[in-house]
Formats: C-alpha cells, sequence, structure tokens
C-alpha cells in the first residue's frame, strides 16, 4: 500500500489565524510592537482598496539628485517620510531610503549614486 500525500492545505491559515499568531507572538514577547503591526497592517491590507493606500502627490516627498546627507535627513525629519524620491529636472531618478545615509553610507555621498529605480509610468 503506498503512503497518500500530506493534504497540503492542513498547513495553510486564514488571515485572521495568522493575525491571532502575529498578536500572541507580540503579547509573548517574541516579536516587537512594531513588527507586529507591520504583520498585522500587511495581513489586512488586501483587503483595503488602492485608492486608500496611494499619497497624492502633493504627499510626496523629494530631493534633488544632488542633495547630501545632511539635506536627505533633515528633509526625511521634517517630513516624516522613510522613502523619498529622487528628482532632476523634474524626472525620477529613483527613490532612497534616508536610513542609508543614517549609519552606512558616507556623509558626502549625493543619493543618485544609491537610490533605487522608481516604477514610474511611461
Amino acid at each position: 500500500m503506498q503512503g497518500h500525500p500530506a493534504d497540503e492545505l492542513t498547513s495553510v491559515h486564514n488571515r485572521e489565524q495568522l493575525t491571532h499568531l502575529v498578536e500572541e507572538s507580540e503579547r509573548l514577547g517574541l516579536i516587537s510592537e512594531t513588527d507586529s503591526d507591520l504583520l498585522t497592517r500587511s495581513l489586512t491590507e488586501p483587503d483595503t482598496p488602492v485608492r486608500d493606500l496611494r499619497v497624492p502627490a502633493s504627499g510626496i516627498s523629494a530631493v534633488d539628485g544632488d542633495a547630501d546627507a545632511e539635506q536627505i535627513l533633515r528633509l526625511a525629519a521634517d517630513t516624516a517620510r522613510t522613502r523619498l524620491l529622487v528628482l532632476r529636472d523634474g524626472a525620477v531618478l529613483g527613490r532612497c531610503t534616508p536610513v542609508t545615509f543614517s549609519s552606512r553610507a558616507p556623509r558626502d555621498v549625493p543619493p543618485r549614486p544609491v537610490s533605487w529605480p522608481a516604477p514610474c509610468p511611461n
């Protein structure tokens, strides 16, 4: 007699179960409150329409491609943004993460060499 493959759906959890696991993990001190919030949002956001998640153009913070680390960190602090668009003459070059400039990159490195391409419609 051959063995039957395990029902692969028995290990799948629904969003409600996963959210409960995240809450319990935080309660037991296994994960931080920040990680718990992030995981919970990632589990519940799929139910949120995209129009509710978008950031209006007026709410986007951007730096010039020649900005230095101090300008980037100041803008990030002033706007409470963790990602900034990098622009040159109004064109999007990419995006940068200010934490890169506070911990790893030399202070005189402009954002362009360490920015990532941003998805933009053509």
